[in-house]
């Protein structure tokens, strides 16, 4: 008996998700140099930016815990949200560095270097997530197709 969540349009949506990924990357590039354009991230007031350290903590602590504890759950679709949910935490974090290094130093040159490599960083985990969903999907399709009949590593439809 297959599993709901690998079947062919299961795995070409997780594929869409992945190019979706890669374009979502160019947004998060455009972020990184807007950023190293103004010198400067958000500045929250007061206590604002200890509820953002929250949250950025809070999704990436979460996007890892469900990764950890759902990696045995071979299905596609769940692998999909998984990946789109360490995207957002890592975006968070980026964020969230650009913002304390706003907040709490004024002295702007090496907010840039920071944010530089942080960014760079971020895009390069986002793109590599991305290009290895498409991969893995193209596989898992061509896998099906080409034995149908056959179990695979995700079960059979």
């Amino acid at each position: 008996r297959g599993m709901p969540g690998n079947s062919e349009a299961a795995f070409q949506r997780h594929r869409s998700c992945g190019i979706l990924l890669c374009l979502l990357t160019a947004v998060v590039l455009f972020m990184v140099f807007d950023l190293l354009r103004d010198g400067h991230g958000t500045v929250y007031p007061g206590s604002m930016v200890y509820a953002v350290a929250f949250y950025a903590f809070f999704s990436l602590i979460s996007s890892c815990i469900s990764m950890v504890r759902f990696r045995r759950q071979h299905n596609a679709l769940l692998s999909a949200a998984k990946a789109f949910s360490l995207a957002t935490a890592l975006v968070s974090m980026f964020s969230l560095q650009a913002t304390l290094l706003t907040t709490f130093d004024d002295n702007a040159l090496p907010h840039n270097r920071y944010n530089f490599l942080t960014g760079t960083a971020v895009c390069l985990m986002i793109l590599s997530i991305a290009l290895f969903m498409i991969w893995h999907s193209t596989r898992m399709l061509r896998q099906r197709t080409n034995h149908p009949k056959e179990d695979t590593q995700y079960g059979r439809e």
